[in-house]
C-alpha cells in the first residue's frame, strides 16, 4: 500500500497531471495498491470530491477542519481513516501534508514532495499574514525528519542544502512531468487551428497560459507584450487564463492582436496549437529560482518555443543547451521573433515527450517507493 497525501490543494488542471496522474502512474509502475488521499476544504466539498474521484477513482477525499489556523487538526483524520501505517509509505505534498503524516502515527517512511521553497514563496509573494506558523521550521522539519524527498529541480535542492543545511544525497529530482500520452502533431490540424482563430501563414502568435498571480510577475508579462507587439506588426497573443487582460496596458493598445479565452482542459490543445511561442517571464526572486512550472513541458509538447528568463529553476540552461526557447533579458530582449516550421515543432513535441513524461522518471519514482533497494 502506499499514500499519496494533499493537503488544500484544489483539482485543478495541475492537480489532474501533478497528483491524479503520479497515483496512476505510481500504481501501474509498483503493482501497488496507491491511494489517494486528499484533505479539502469544506467549501464545495461535494463538487471537488467528484471532480478529485472522477480524475483518480482510487481516492479518499476528506473535509478538513474550517480555517487553515486549524490545519493541524486534520491530524486526527488520518489517525481516523489511515490503516496498517507501519507497512505503508506516505507520499505528502508540501509542507503541511508531511507534517500531518508524521504526527498522525507511525508510517514505514514518509516521502516529502517539494513542490517549492515554501519560507520564500510566503516571504515573497503571500505575506506572513496568511499563516501564524513558523513556515521555515515546517519546511526544515519536512527537509530533515522526512526519509526521503522528491525535489522538483536541482535548484530546489540546492537552495535546501544552502538554506537548510541538507547534506544528504536520500532525494530524487523530477520536475513537474506531462501525463502518459502522444500529442502527435498534425501540418493539417495546426494550419486548422490557426485559421479557425483567425491567424494567418505570417502571423506570429504568443501564447501565455496561466494566472498573474505574484510570481507569474503580470507587470512584466504586460510589459513584454507591449514591447513585442509595438516591435512587429505581425505578432499577436492568446491569453489562456481567467484575469482581466483588459486591464493590461498592452490590450489598451493592441486589442485587435490580443485575444483572450478560457475554456475546458480539452480545448486547450486546439489554441496551444494556434502559436509558436510560449511566454513564461518571471521575475528573479528565489520562489521562481527553483521553480518548475508545468507549463514549460506542456508549451514543448505543443510545438512551442518556450520564452523565459534566466534562473527560472532548471529551465533557463535547459533552454539556452537544448535550443528548446529564447531567454529574455533587458539587454536582448528578442521581441521580433519568426515564426516557426512544422519541422521545428516536431521536435520541440519531441523533446517534451523525450524528457517530460513520467516514464523517463520511472527510476526516480520507484526509488522514493523503495522499490530499488
Amino acid at each position: 500500500m502506499i499514500y499519496f497525501l494533499t493537503y488544500n490543494d484544489p483539482p485543478t488542471g495541475v492537480y489532474r497531471s501533478q497528483v491524479a496522474g503520479v497515483c496512476e502512474f505510481l500504481q501501474t509502475c509498483s503493482k501497488k495498491n496507491v491511494k489517494l488521499v486528499s484533505l479539502i476544504s469544506i467549501r464545495s466539498y461535494w463538487k471537488n470530491r467528484k471532480k478529485i474521484h472522477s480524475m483518480y477513482p482510487n481516492a479518499m477525499v476528506l473535509p478538513m477542519f474550517p480555517k487553515h489556523k486549524n490545519w493541524r487538526k486534520n491530524r486526527f483524520l488520518l489517525q481516523l481513516f489511515l490503516t496498517k501505517k507501519n507497512t505503508t509509505t506516505i507520499i505528502c505534498r508540501g509542507i503541511f501534508s508531511t507534517h500531518l503524516a508524521r504526527t498522525s502515527g507511525s508510517y514505514k517512511a514518509v516521502v516529502f514532495d517539494g513542490r517549492g521553497a515554501y519560507a520564500a514563496e510566503f516571504n515573497e509573494y503571500l505575506g506572513e499574514e496568511h499563516v501564524s506558523d513558523d513556515i521555515a521550521k515546517l519546511e526544515n522539519d519536512a527537509i530533515h525528519k522526512s526519509d526521503y524527498r522528491l525535489a522538483v529541480s536541482n535548484a530546489l535542492v540546492e537552495h535546501w542544502q544552502m538554506e537548510y543545511n541538507y547534506n544528504s544525497n536520500e532525494h530524487v529530482v523530477v520536475p513537474c512531468t506531462l501525463n502518459e500520452f502522444e500529442f502527435d502533431l498534425d501540418v493539417q490540424e495546426l494550419n486548422n487551428a490557426r485559421g479557425k482563430h483567425g491567424y494567418s501563414s505570417t502571423d506570429v502568435v504568443y501564447i501565455y497560459s496561466g494566472s498573474i498571480a505574484g510570481w507569474q510577475s503580470g507587470e512584466m508579462m504586460d510589459a513584454y507584450c507591449s514591447r513585442v507587439l509595438e516591435s512587429n506588426e505581425n505578432a499577436h497573443f492568446i491569453f489562456l487564463s481567467k484575469f482581466d487582460v483588459t486591464k493590461f496596458d498592452a490590450f489598451r493598445k493592441f486589442s485587435s492582436r490580443i485575444k483572450q479565452f478560457w475554456v475546458d482542459p480539452e480545448e486547450v490543445r486546439e489554441l496551444l496549437l494556434c502559436g509558436d511561442y510560449g511566454v513564461m517571464i518571471r521575475e528573479c526572486t528565489i520562489t521562481n529560482k527553483v521553480a518548475s512550472p508545468t507549463k514549460f513541458a506542456e508549451y514543448l509538447l505543443a510545438g512551442l518555443k518556450v520564452i523565459t528568463t534566466p534562473d527560472l529553476g532548471d529551465y533557463s540552461m535547459m533552454v539556452a543547451e537544448e535550443n528548446v526557447g529564447v531567454i529574455f533579458t533587458e539587454q536582448n530582449p528578442s521581441l521580433i521573433l519568426e515564426k516557426l516550421t512544422f519541422e521545428e515543432k516536431k521536435k520541440l513535441n519531441r523533446f517534451a515527450i523525450d524528457n517530460f513524461t513520467k516514464s523517463v522518471y520511472e527510476r526516480e519514482y520507484r526509488k522514493i517507493i523503495g522499490l530499488n533497494e
